[in-house]
């Protein structure tokens, strides 16, 4: 019999007082598992004693290589070993965005890293380094400062990476960027790209600005890699016949922008 995601969540939540249930729940398959740590983060909102108990079960799950879940506590169940775990999504619950726990930079044999709606402390950037495994990194709407992406730009086997809104403010990756030779994906928004950023990210398959509100002069960012090229809400008000380069591409967003592409002379016919 089918039940939807939303009654058996209701289901799992007359358990919160029984951890050793939700412990099982948590091993059924990785729909539940998903579902075990929502229940979680409602656990931490109401009681985060009951909360630490049920996580610190969680190391007995020797197995686990994926985990899920929300948080309202700043993450401080991060304090915990889980041996054999590759992929880790948190994002951040609750009216205030949480502080995320220096205690995640213990997890150095992460594969995919997915952190949302967090605030970074310099303590916890600087530790990034340590993820020398990290294929996928998504750091989606994080407070932080400049260090964050000159650090990031060091993890050289990302083909992965989304900083959407990850800095407040403009930091310059023209060096650092060329460390990034495995990149295929990127996902950027929120700052003003310096000339020449990306040029040597010569890999790139998917590349998404969109939000930069300026990302200036559109001739470097163009490369016969390019499969999806997204530069919607930029404010670019021509482009270059330079576009021709992309043979390969499928997806194209030139979105609220201030083009015009009267006349004959459109380079859009050339792509």
């Amino acid at each position: 019999m089918y039940l939807p995601r939303e009654l058996w969540f209701k289901i799992m939540q007359y358990c919160e007082l029984n951890p050793r249930q939700l412990f099982v729940f948590a091993l059924v398959c990785r729909e539940w598992n998903t579902l075990t740590f929502q229940c979680l983060t409602e656990i931490s909102h109401n009681g985060f004693g009951k909360a630490t108990s049920f996580v610190k079960s969680v190391q007995k799950m020797t197995n686990l290589t994926s985990l899920e879940f929300g948080c309202r506590e700043g993450a401080k169940l991060l304090r915990v070993n889980i041996p054999n775990l590759v992929n880790l999504s948190l994002i951040g619950k609750g009216r205030a965005m949480p502080v995320l726990h220096y205690g995640i930079s213990s997890f150095t044999h992460l594969v995919t890293l997915k952190l949302d709606n967090f605030i970074l402390q310099d303590t916890l950037v600087i530790r990034f380094s340590t993820f020398t495994n990290l294929r996928s990194l998504s750091l989606s709407n994080v407070q932080s400062n400049n260090l964050l992406l000159p650090v990031v730009a060091r993890l050289s086997n990302l083909t992965f990476l989304d900083v959407k809104k990850a800095c407040e403010s403009n930091p310059d990756l023209t060096n650092q960027s060329s460390q990034l030779i495995n990149l295929t994906e990127l996902h950027l928004s929120g700052i003003n790209l310096p000339p020449g950023m990306l040029e040597s990210i010569s890999n790139l398959t998917i590349l998404d600005l969109a939000g930069n509100n300026d990302v200036g002069d559109l001739k470097p960012l163009f490369k016969e890699s390019h499969v999806v090229f997204r530069v919607t809400k930029n404010q670019i008000s021509s482009i270059p016949a330079e576009i021709s380069v992309l043979k390969r591409l499928l997806d194209l967003d030139l979105s609220l922008n201030n083009l015009s592409v009267n006349g004959s002379r459109n380079p859009l016919r050339s792509v």
